[in-house]
Protein backbone atom coordinates (compact mmCIF):
# COMPACT_ATOMS: atom_id res chain seq x y z
CA UNK A 1 0.00 0.00 0.00
CA UNK A 2 2.92 2.34 0.58
CA UNK A 3 3.81 1.64 -3.34
CA UNK A 4 0.15 2.86 -4.31
CA UNK A 5 0.06 5.72 -2.36
CA UNK A 6 2.93 6.76 -4.22
CA UNK A 7 0.95 6.31 -7.74
CA UNK A 8 -2.57 8.05 -6.83
CA UNK A 9 -3.39 11.53 -6.47
CA UNK A 10 -4.85 12.20 -2.87
CA UNK A 11 -8.76 12.10 -4.24
CA UNK A 12 -7.74 8.24 -5.38
CA UNK A 13 -6.66 7.77 -1.88
CA UNK A 14 -9.90 8.57 -0.28
CA UNK A 15 -11.69 6.41 -2.16
CA UNK A 16 -9.32 3.44 -0.39
CA UNK A 17 -9.33 4.53 2.61
CA UNK A 18 -13.32 4.22 2.58
CA UNK A 19 -13.20 0.66 1.63
CA UNK A 20 -10.41 0.46 4.31
CA UNK A 21 -12.87 2.64 7.29
CA UNK A 22 -15.00 -0.12 6.28
CA UNK A 23 -13.20 -3.27 7.47
CA UNK A 24 -12.58 -1.88 10.86
CA UNK A 25 -16.31 -1.45 11.30
CA UNK A 26 -17.01 -5.01 9.83
CA UNK A 27 -15.15 -5.90 12.47
CA UNK A 28 -17.70 -4.80 15.01
CA UNK A 29 -19.90 -6.63 17.31
CA UNK A 30 -18.34 -9.79 15.51
CA UNK A 31 -17.21 -11.53 18.16
CA UNK A 32 -18.76 -15.05 18.94
CA UNK A 33 -18.40 -15.34 22.64
CA UNK A 34 -19.61 -11.65 22.48
CA UNK A 35 -22.73 -13.26 20.96
CA UNK A 36 -22.89 -15.98 23.07
CA UNK A 37 -22.98 -13.99 26.60
CA UNK A 38 -25.69 -11.40 25.06
CA UNK A 39 -27.92 -13.48 23.03
CA UNK A 40 -28.10 -16.98 24.07
CA UNK A 41 -31.36 -17.20 26.36
CA UNK A 42 -29.23 -19.53 28.98
CA UNK A 43 -26.88 -16.94 29.84
CA UNK A 44 -29.36 -14.18 31.25
CA UNK A 45 -29.70 -13.88 34.51
CA UNK A 46 -32.48 -11.52 36.59
CA UNK A 47 -30.23 -11.42 40.02
CA UNK A 48 -28.74 -8.98 40.88
CA UNK A 49 -25.20 -8.47 40.71
CA UNK A 50 -24.57 -11.52 38.91
CA UNK A 51 -23.24 -12.45 35.07
CA UNK A 52 -23.08 -15.28 33.71
CA UNK A 53 -19.68 -16.26 31.92
CA UNK A 54 -18.86 -19.29 29.50
CA UNK A 55 -17.61 -22.79 30.87
CA UNK A 56 -14.68 -23.83 28.60
CA UNK A 57 -15.04 -27.27 29.40
CA UNK A 58 -18.39 -27.43 27.94
CA UNK A 59 -19.67 -24.28 27.10
CA UNK A 60 -22.15 -24.18 29.80
CA UNK A 61 -23.20 -21.50 31.94
CA UNK A 62 -21.42 -20.19 35.08
CA UNK A 63 -22.71 -18.25 37.25
CA UNK A 64 -20.43 -15.54 38.74
CA UNK A 65 -20.89 -12.41 40.68
CA UNK A 66 -19.81 -9.07 40.78
CA UNK A 67 -19.29 -5.13 42.55
CA UNK A 68 -18.55 -1.93 41.83
CA UNK A 69 -16.03 -0.31 44.18
CA UNK A 70 -16.42 3.50 43.88
CA UNK A 71 -14.24 6.27 45.66
CA UNK A 72 -14.93 9.90 46.21
CA UNK A 73 -12.58 11.04 43.40
CA UNK A 74 -15.11 9.40 40.90
CA UNK A 75 -12.85 5.88 40.37
CA UNK A 76 -15.11 3.03 40.13
CA UNK A 77 -13.44 -0.47 40.21
CA UNK A 78 -15.67 -3.34 39.00
CA UNK A 79 -14.63 -6.58 40.75
CA UNK A 80 -15.76 -10.24 39.21
CA UNK A 81 -14.98 -13.22 41.49
CA UNK A 82 -16.82 -16.43 42.64
CA UNK A 83 -20.15 -16.57 44.07
CA UNK A 84 -18.99 -18.59 47.23
CA UNK A 85 -15.54 -17.64 47.41
CA UNK A 86 -15.43 -13.56 46.85
CA UNK A 87 -11.51 -13.75 47.36
CA UNK A 88 -11.35 -15.71 43.98
CA UNK A 89 -11.72 -12.67 41.86
CA UNK A 90 -11.67 -13.72 38.03
CA UNK A 91 -11.27 -10.07 36.59
CA UNK A 92 -11.36 -6.37 37.61
CA UNK A 93 -11.84 -3.03 35.70
CA UNK A 94 -11.32 0.44 36.79
CA UNK A 95 -12.85 3.68 35.18
CA UNK A 96 -13.66 7.28 36.55
CA UNK A 97 -16.85 9.31 36.04
CA UNK A 98 -17.19 13.01 36.92
CA UNK A 99 -19.63 15.74 36.31
CA UNK A 100 -18.78 18.12 33.63
CA UNK A 101 -20.61 21.36 32.51
CA UNK A 102 -22.29 19.59 29.99
CA UNK A 103 -23.26 16.56 32.17
CA UNK A 104 -21.30 13.22 33.12
CA UNK A 105 -18.25 11.94 31.67
CA UNK A 106 -16.50 8.56 31.99
CA UNK A 107 -12.92 8.50 31.56
CA UNK A 108 -11.19 4.98 30.53
CA UNK A 109 -8.65 3.18 32.76
CA UNK A 110 -7.20 -0.39 33.20
CA UNK A 111 -8.94 -3.87 32.72
CA UNK A 112 -7.82 -7.34 33.74
CA UNK A 113 -8.57 -10.82 33.35
CA UNK A 114 -6.94 -12.97 35.93
CA UNK A 115 -6.05 -15.37 33.18
CA UNK A 116 -4.54 -18.39 35.29
CA UNK A 117 -7.57 -17.74 37.79
CA UNK A 118 -9.53 -18.20 34.69
CA UNK A 119 -7.80 -20.97 32.91
CA UNK A 120 -7.92 -23.05 36.09
CA UNK A 121 -11.70 -22.57 36.77
CA UNK A 122 -11.91 -23.45 33.38
CA UNK A 123 -14.00 -20.00 32.80
CA UNK A 124 -14.27 -17.54 29.64
CA UNK A 125 -15.51 -14.28 28.59
CA UNK A 126 -14.89 -12.10 31.70
CA UNK A 127 -13.45 -9.11 29.57
CA UNK A 128 -17.13 -9.11 27.96
CA UNK A 129 -18.26 -8.92 30.87
CA UNK A 130 -16.40 -6.60 32.56
CA UNK A 131 -17.28 -4.52 29.67
CA UNK A 132 -21.07 -5.36 29.96
CA UNK A 133 -21.27 -3.80 33.29
CA UNK A 134 -18.90 -0.55 32.60
CA UNK A 135 -21.45 -0.08 29.59
CA UNK A 136 -24.38 -0.47 31.77
CA UNK A 137 -23.26 2.16 34.48
CA UNK A 138 -22.95 4.37 31.72
CA UNK A 139 -26.50 4.24 30.27
CA UNK A 140 -27.72 4.30 33.58
CA UNK A 141 -25.85 8.19 33.96
CA UNK A 142 -27.08 9.04 30.50
CA UNK A 143 -23.09 9.03 29.17
CA UNK A 144 -22.97 8.98 25.46
CA UNK A 145 -19.14 8.12 24.78
CA UNK A 146 -17.21 6.03 26.46
CA UNK A 147 -13.48 6.39 25.81
CA UNK A 148 -11.02 3.73 25.87
CA UNK A 149 -6.88 4.08 24.99
CA UNK A 150 -6.01 0.53 23.98
CA UNK A 151 -3.20 -1.31 23.89
CA UNK A 152 -1.67 -2.42 20.55
CA UNK A 153 -2.26 -6.28 21.41
CA UNK A 154 -5.89 -5.62 22.42
CA UNK A 155 -7.31 -3.69 19.63
CA UNK A 156 -9.12 -6.26 17.39
CA UNK A 157 -11.19 -7.43 21.11
CA UNK A 158 -11.92 -3.18 21.41
CA UNK A 159 -13.09 -2.82 17.75
CA UNK A 160 -15.17 -6.25 18.01
CA UNK A 161 -17.19 -4.98 21.11
CA UNK A 162 -18.04 -2.06 19.35
CA UNK A 163 -15.15 0.90 19.85
CA UNK A 164 -14.07 2.91 17.07
CA UNK A 165 -10.98 4.84 16.66
CA UNK A 166 -11.67 8.79 17.66
CA UNK A 167 -10.88 11.02 14.67
CA UNK A 168 -7.31 12.35 14.88
CA UNK A 169 -6.56 14.50 11.70
CA UNK A 170 -3.08 15.70 10.38
CA UNK A 171 -3.36 17.94 7.44
CA UNK A 172 -1.25 16.66 4.30
CA UNK A 173 -0.48 18.92 1.45
CA UNK A 174 2.16 16.59 -0.91
CA UNK A 175 2.67 13.27 -1.55
CA UNK A 176 6.09 13.42 0.20
CA UNK A 177 3.91 14.89 3.57
CA UNK A 178 2.37 11.97 3.58
CA UNK A 179 5.08 9.62 3.62
CA UNK A 180 6.92 10.84 5.92
CA UNK A 181 3.99 10.29 8.56
CA UNK A 182 3.51 7.47 7.21
CA UNK A 183 7.30 6.18 7.92
CA UNK A 184 7.10 7.66 11.57
CA UNK A 185 4.13 5.34 12.13
CA UNK A 186 6.33 2.62 11.05
CA UNK A 187 9.04 3.84 12.89
CA UNK A 188 7.32 3.50 16.02
CA UNK A 189 5.43 0.32 15.28
CA UNK A 190 8.32 -2.13 14.00
CA UNK A 191 6.29 -5.02 14.53
CA UNK A 192 4.23 -3.70 11.62
CA UNK A 193 4.42 -4.37 7.53
CA UNK A 194 3.97 -2.46 4.84
CA UNK A 195 1.13 -4.02 3.54
CA UNK A 196 -0.69 -3.67 7.04
CA UNK A 197 -1.16 -0.46 6.76
CA UNK A 198 -3.71 1.63 4.48
CA UNK A 199 -3.83 5.49 5.31
CA UNK A 200 -6.76 6.74 6.10
CA UNK A 201 -7.19 10.22 3.95
CA UNK A 202 -10.05 12.26 4.49
CA UNK A 203 -11.55 14.85 2.23
CA UNK A 204 -12.71 18.36 3.50
CA UNK A 205 -14.20 20.41 1.13
CA UNK A 206 -14.41 24.46 0.79
CA UNK A 207 -15.54 27.21 -1.02
CA UNK A 208 -11.31 27.75 -1.96
CA UNK A 209 -10.92 24.14 -2.86
CA UNK A 210 -10.33 20.98 -1.07
CA UNK A 211 -8.26 20.22 2.03
CA UNK A 212 -7.17 16.62 2.97
CA UNK A 213 -6.00 14.90 6.36
CA UNK A 214 -4.84 11.73 6.91
CA UNK A 215 -6.62 10.17 9.77
CA UNK A 216 -3.69 8.70 11.84
CA UNK A 217 -5.20 7.11 14.63
CA UNK A 218 -7.80 4.82 12.34
CA UNK A 219 -4.47 3.90 10.18
CA UNK A 220 -3.30 3.21 13.55
CA UNK A 221 -6.14 1.14 14.44
CA UNK A 222 -6.88 -0.57 11.48
CA UNK A 223 -2.88 -1.57 10.82
CA UNK A 224 -2.99 -2.81 14.73
CA UNK A 225 -5.84 -5.39 13.49
CA UNK A 226 -4.12 -6.41 10.23
CA UNK A 227 -1.13 -7.15 12.15
CA UNK A 228 -3.07 -9.00 14.82
CA UNK A 229 -5.22 -11.03 12.29
CA UNK A 230 -2.03 -12.04 10.32
CA UNK A 231 -0.53 -13.66 13.40
CA UNK A 232 -3.28 -15.64 14.73
CA UNK A 233 -5.35 -16.48 12.40
CA UNK A 234 -8.75 -17.58 13.72
CA UNK A 235 -7.53 -18.65 17.04
CA UNK A 236 -7.84 -14.83 18.46
CA UNK A 237 -7.09 -16.09 21.98
CA UNK A 238 -3.98 -16.17 21.25
CA UNK A 239 -3.61 -12.33 20.43
CA UNK A 240 -3.17 -11.40 24.23
CA UNK A 241 0.15 -13.42 23.95
CA UNK A 242 1.67 -11.07 21.18
CA UNK A 243 3.24 -8.14 23.22
CA UNK A 244 3.04 -6.63 20.02
CA UNK A 245 5.76 -3.64 19.17
CA UNK A 246 3.27 -1.03 17.93
CA UNK A 247 1.46 1.91 18.65
CA UNK A 248 -1.91 2.67 21.08
CA UNK A 249 -4.93 3.36 20.17
CA UNK A 250 -7.78 6.12 20.79
CA UNK A 251 -10.98 4.54 21.04
CA UNK A 252 -14.59 5.28 21.78
CA UNK A 253 -17.93 3.63 22.22
CA UNK A 254 -20.73 5.86 21.26
CA UNK A 255 -23.63 6.83 18.72
CA UNK A 256 -25.42 3.84 17.02
CA UNK A 257 -22.72 1.37 18.34
CA UNK A 258 -23.17 2.38 22.11
CA UNK A 259 -27.53 2.16 21.14
CA UNK A 260 -26.69 -1.89 20.09
CA UNK A 261 -25.03 -2.17 23.66
CA UNK A 262 -28.05 -0.76 25.16
CA UNK A 263 -30.43 -3.51 22.83
CA UNK A 264 -27.89 -5.89 23.95
CA UNK A 265 -27.95 -5.48 27.63
CA UNK A 266 -31.81 -5.04 27.52
CA UNK A 267 -32.07 -8.42 25.80
CA UNK A 268 -33.30 -7.08 22.70
CA UNK A 269 -30.22 -8.75 20.95
CA UNK A 270 -28.19 -8.19 18.17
Amino acid sequence: MFGLIRQTNFAEAVIIAKAAVEEIKRECFSSKTLKTLMCNQKFKTTKPNSVMAISSVNNEPIELSYNIASSNNGERCINIFSPTNEKLKFGNKTFSIKRTINGWKMKSGSMSSREETCKEQGIKGIGILEDKIQIAEALKMGIKSIPRLSVPDATLFHVRMGFLPKPELRRIRTQEHLQKILNSIKEYSSDLEDKHITPIIVCKRGIFGNKYYIDTNATQCLANIRAIKSRVGSDYSQARHLHMNSDFVDLELSGENLQKWKKLISGEGM
